[in-house]
């Protein structure tokens, strides 16, 4: 038994006799005492313990004795489930700890060992009722402790009882105590699952009693009341909708409603015409961050030019941004900046610069102006403005009645003996100003003010305005035209073309552009615009139209009515804004989509729209083949390789498809292109028209703007090094150039093509549905195939050689009638400070066809210079050419660089006078040399639209920059 070494001494052997005879007596007492010792504390640590546990039907004693073996299995039923964790919910996290009703181990052999007591006495046995005592009281502390707190991990009771029972004295049952344990002191699980499971069922019922009540939340969340929150809901969604404070297209997420207002109100005024909706009108896709992105780039870009005009020039004309100042361009003002920035304010939502603004207009905007300003002019800037700000600020009044008190002003323009308008008006006079340069007045100019005029008497239901401005487009359309193109003047007194400059630039373009949105204006119900338009396009393709080299892009040329074989490839930049027409002219204001895809075009409708695309994309090059990005005033496209020669790099890059003069470098901020390539997008859905005009935007930026704030046109986009600003603000890149940015950047239902029309300055104006009495003279059959347009052709050159025999009489008779009545005649003579020519003068512009009977040489001086031997046009020949009046602005008074153009122009009055002496006797020798100058030399002959300094004075209506819409 013991370990080698480890044995104790030897104890000497014991010989006394007498106590080897007592050594048995003793031992045998000494093992009765031992076992009495033992069966008292066995009967002490085991027996009497087990009287005082919780016995359960009698398992214990069954299972111990070794009967009831077969009620094990009740015992097996009764005894509850051991613990099981809780199972975590969806989306949630259960932290892990000791089930509830299972006991630490180790803390419990810890409790084992610091409780432990020396073995009992025999004393100790005797005080039993003093250790029931203790063992109570401290099994009743054990139920408190576990009472008060549950355990994390315990089981719902619904758990419990699907879970297997298993006996409370079956070891694998899960219970690290065993039966018999002489630790009393000890917590013994089985003694205390009972008590546990019972409270912690309760709690967990109170718990889940308090989550399955529902708290207090919004009405569209809580299950219970959902259906009458729904009905509340559908209630209120069925009242009306009151009408949205600001413009439904700068409200986006009112568009809707704002939509059904706008066609309640069209409805209750009659305005059957426009309830339709066409397709291609609504918005297929949301726009995208991108583009969300860069619309506010273009916001950013208006805010900065406005906030520095309000700065340093606030109610003044025009902005100087370099010298921080403002200038009038007629005494007292006009307040030209603001107006017209009205709807582009609007349109960008910017709600404390239109109350500011509005604000100006009512209390400062005065026509009662001693001055003379521009029909045209102040018809598309102020007129416009005010009509489109009437109509997108929810027709406030104010804007109105300031449209009627200048319309009523500009009427007197008409007064003239055929009803064709004069250039100017005087404000407070209330007449109408002949142009100082010979009387007549641009084809653009009385041909561009039917929009405005039109909507306004549709505003107040009085139709003076209306006939008015519809008789002039009658008159011009029983004229002689070149396959539908006019020349770009018209006299006010004869009611005939002046010259025979045709062009679809300045003093040209917007006539074209007026005839088709017209057609659009009133519903499609005036034909008759549309008929002309479609005429006017013909002879465009006919005799405008070229191919560049090397990349064969298209372009809209120049031609003389006298001789249209000879093409000049000479573009302003204002002609840029007939590819956007085309285009809108095919669709008639409708997207192409599903219900209306490009393959149900028209032979015509599919030239027409080509057409538009292809000079698009020719206007981008403009701007894309220059070193700035930024495209000139006037470019000549390459079309003959003869046109290349002697030119410098600067003027002509390799591999381009323009020619840039030092003089038609300039870049003025101008928005036809942009124009353009916004109706593009919007009526084709092309991606790349929206990149061309971020492309054209990022120029802007870099090179036009100002340090001090604001944007200035520069003097030469050739060269990126050598940036030169004319410090200027033209009132159009407010209005015009930011609009059609901002629009070609946002979302595509936002003014739609189908509801509204652009006025030439970009002003939005409703399409509506006049009075059919309004239409009688307008209304007729339009023409679709080409052999019906030859006829009419045909049929209206007839018709203007009959009228032109008819004015030749007419004129003789008026030249016996003036010699005995001149009173009118002189008083005409008086209003144009002897400047104008009267009735009983040679004048050449009263019949075409006379004229080049009269005179068969005179066409060449009719043609503009620059289209004589114009492949090989250099340095002062091409200038002498292109003669221009160079007009100093800053100090209004019209002087400037005049002494070429003044000395082409007096010897070709010189040739003429005597080339009339030898015909008419000498009858107008005196006039002509009394009258050879600049304002009685035709004004083709002056090319006056490619001045470097293109901003002119309302004051002086005739001065060429009226006509290229610069002020």
């Amino acid at each position: 038994m013991f370990r080698r070494g480890s044995q104790g001494p030897t104890l000497p052997r014991d010989n006394n006799k007498y106590h080897a005879k007592g050594m048995p007596r003793m031992r045998l007492r000494r093992k009765h005492l031992v076992i009495a010792l033992s069966l008292l504390t066995f009967f002490y640590l085991v027996i009497r313990p087990r009287a005082d546990l919780p016995i359960q039907e009698g398992s214990v004693q069954n299972s111990r004795s070794g009967q009831g073996q077969g009620n094990r299995e009740d015992a097996a039923a009764a005894a509850p489930p051991p613990p099981q964790p809780l199972q975590a919910p969806p989306g949630q996290n259960v932290s892990p700890g000791p089930p509830a009703n299972k006991p630490n181990n180790g803390a419990a052999k810890k409790d084992k060992k610091k409780k432990k007591k020396p073995p009992p006495t025999l004393f100790e046995f005797e005080d039993t009722d003093r250790h029931r005592e203790e063992a109570r009281k401290k099994k009743n502390k054990n139920k408190d402790k576990s009472a008060q707190s549950p355990e994390q991990g315990q089981v719902p009771p619904s758990q419990q009882q699907q879970q297997q029972k298993v006996p409370i004295n079956d070891p694998s049952g899960g219970q690290d105590s065993k039966i018999g344990t002489p630790d009393q002191g000890a917590a013994r699980p089985w003694d205390v699952i009972d008590q546990q499971v019972d409270v912690a069922r309760k709690e967990f019922s109170e718990l889940d009693a308090q989550k399955s009540k529902p708290t207090p939340r919004p009405w569209n969340v809580i299950e219970k009341e959902v259906d009458s929150a729904r009905k509340e809901f559908e209630v209120q969604d069925r009242m009306p909708k009151q009408a949205p404070e600001r413009p439904w297209n700068v409200v986006e997420k009112e568009v809707d409603a704002a939509r059904n207002e706008f066609s309640r109100s069209e409805a209750s005024k009659g305005h059957s015409g426009t309830s339709g909706t066409y397709p291609g009108t609504v918005q297929t896709k949301p726009n995208s961050p991108l583009w969300e992105e860069r619309k506010q780039k273009v916001k950013e870009t208006f805010l900065n030019a406005w906030d520095s005009y309000r700065r340093d020039a606030w109610g003044k004309d025009e902005y100087h941004p370099v010298g921080k100042y403002g200038t009038d361009m007629i005494k007292g003002g006009f307040g030209f900046t603001i107006v017209d920035s009205l709807d582009t304010i609007l349109i960008m939502g910017l709600e404390k610069e239109f109350q500011e603004a509005k604000a100006w207009v009512k209390d400062e905007l005065d026509f009662e102006k001693d001055a003379e300003v521009n029909l045209f002019e102040t018809t598309i800037r102020v007129l416009g403005g005010l009509l489109s700000a009437y109509d997108l600020s929810s027709k406030d009044p104010v804007f109105l009645q300031k449209a009627v008190d200048l319309a009523d002003r500009l009427m007197a323009a008409f007064e003239s003996p055929t009803g064709i308008p004069f250039a100017s008006v005087h404000l407070k006079e209330r007449r109408g100003v002949p142009s100082h340069d010979g009387g007549s007045s641009s084809t653009a100019e009385v041909s561009t003010i039917q929009l405005e005029f039109k909507y306004l008497s549709y505003l107040t239901g009085d139709d003076k305005y209306w006939k008015a401005a519809e008789n002039v487009i009658l008159k011009m359309k029983e004229m002689k035209s070149l396959d539908g193109l006019v020349p770009i003047y018209i006299n006010p007194y004869s009611g005939n073309f002046y010259g025979g400059e045709i062009r679809l630039g300045s003093r040209g373009d917007s006539y074209y552009e007026y005839l088709i949105k017209q057609y659009l204006q009133t519903g499609k119900k005036e034909l008759v615009y549309k008929e002309m338009f479609d005429h006017a396009m013909a002879g465009v393709k006919k005799h405008l139209l070229g191919r560049s080299i090397p990349h064969q892009l298209l372009f809209v040329g120049e031609i003389s009515m006298y001789d249209p074989e000879r093409l000049s490839p000479k573009m302003d930049h204002l002609v840029c804004f007939l590819g956007g027409t085309m285009a809108l002219s095919s669709t008639e204001g409708r997207s192409l989509d599903t219900s209306f895809p490009r393959s149900a075009f028209t032979k015509l409708q599919e030239e027409d729209f080509k057409m538009g695309e292809e000079l698009t994309e020719s206007c981008y090059e403009m701007y894309h083949q220059t070193e700035t990005g930024l495209a000139p005033e006037i470019v000549y496209w390459v079309h003959k390789q003869e046109q290349l020669v002697g030119r410098t790099m600067l003027q002509h890059k390799p591999g381009s498809d323009i020619i840039i003069n030092d003089r038609d470098a300039h870049n003025l901020l101008r928005p036809e292109t942009v124009e353009s390539l916004f109706y593009l997008w919007r009526l084709t859905g092309d991606e790349k028209y929206r990149h061309w005009g971020w492309e054209i935007f990022e120029s802007i930026e870099k090179y036009t703007k100002v340090s001090t704030g604001g944007y200035s046109s520069i003097h030469d986009v050739r060269s990126a090094d050598h940036i030169q600003s004319r410090d200027k603000t033209e009132t159009f890149f407010l209005a015009e150039t930011l609009k059609y940015l901002y629009l070609l950047f946002g979302p595509d239902y936002v003014l739609p093509l189908d509801k509204y029309v652009f006025n030439t300055e970009a002003h939005a104006l409703p399409i509506f549905s006049p009075p059919e009495k309004w239409l009688s003279r307008t209304v007729s059959g339009a023409l679709h195939d080409d052999e019906k347009l030859k006829l009419l052709i045909d049929k209206e050159e007839e018709e203007v050689a009959d009228i032109d025999d008819e004015s030749e009489e007419h004129e003789v008779m008026m030249d016996d009638v003036n010699t005995t009545q001149p009173h009118e005649v002189a008083e005409r003579k008086e209003e144009m400070d002897d400047e104008q020519p009267t009735s009983d003068d040679s004048e050449p512009t009263t019949n075409l066809d006379e004229e080049e009977e009269e005179d068969p040489e005179m066409s060449e001086d009719e043609v503009d210079q620059g289209l004589e031997n114009l492949a090989i046009d250099t340095g002062d020949d091409e200038e002498s050419e292109v003669p221009e009046v160079e007009v100093d602005y800053d100090d209004n008074n019209g002087d400037g660089e005049v002494d070429e153009a003044t000395k082409v122009k007096t010897g070709e009055a010189e040739e003429e006078e005597e080339e009339e002496e030898e015909e008419e006797d000498g009858d107008s020798d005196t006039d002509v040399e009394d009258g050879a100058t600049d304002e009685e030399v035709p004004e083709e002959d002056q090319d006056p639209d490619q001045n470097d300094e293109d901003e002119g004075d309302l004051t002086e209506v005739a001065e060429p920059e009226t006509g290229e819409r610069v002020l």
